[in-house]
């Protein structure tokens, strides 16, 4: 399994840390259905690169750009928190969504006829996880009840 670096980095300066995964799912695109490229079944990530992209604030950027680095500059048109901007941004201005395929079907984003989900290439796995100290508080304890 291959971890992003920069966490590692973090992590051999944080003593007493525990990592609880949460969730793990690939990536995935979404596209507006009336865009070009919603006649895709899939999606590399040299091909996605090549447009601006709108994540939602969970998402993080550094990760995005870490990823498609090797393929040129990334281009974040927008980053929110708010799933009605990134939707209305995709779809309005044809841009392209990163997101992880979980979200998709916890978002119910498959059921909307404006969207289009399209499967990444590249095998991409995203993992959403809880870094704990050692000493938990009930609230943190209760949500890794919860999750794991």
């Amino acid at each position: 399994m291959k971890v992003d670096g920069q966490y590692l980095d973090t992590m051999d300066t944080l003593s007493g840390i525990e990592i609880y995964p949460i969730a793990q799912g690939k990536l995935a695109a979404c596209v507006a259905a009336s865009s070009p490229l919603a006649h895709y079944q899939s999606l590399s990530l040299k091909s996605i690169s090549r447009h601006p992209l709108v994540l939602l604030s969970m998402e993080g950027q550094n990760d995005f750009e870490q990823l498609l680095g090797p393929y040129g500059p990334c281009q974040i048109l927008l980053q929110t928190d708010a799933l009605d901007a990134w939707q209305l941004t995709i779809q309005e201005n044809d841009r392209i969504g990163l997101i992880q395929e979980e979200l998709v079907e916890h978002l119910q984003l498959n059921s909307q006829k404006e969207l289009k989900i399209i499967k990444i290439k590249e095998t991409v796995i995203c993992g959403i996880a809880l870094m704990t100290r050692q000493s938990k508080t009930s609230i943190v304890q209760e949500v890794i009840r919860h999750f794991t």
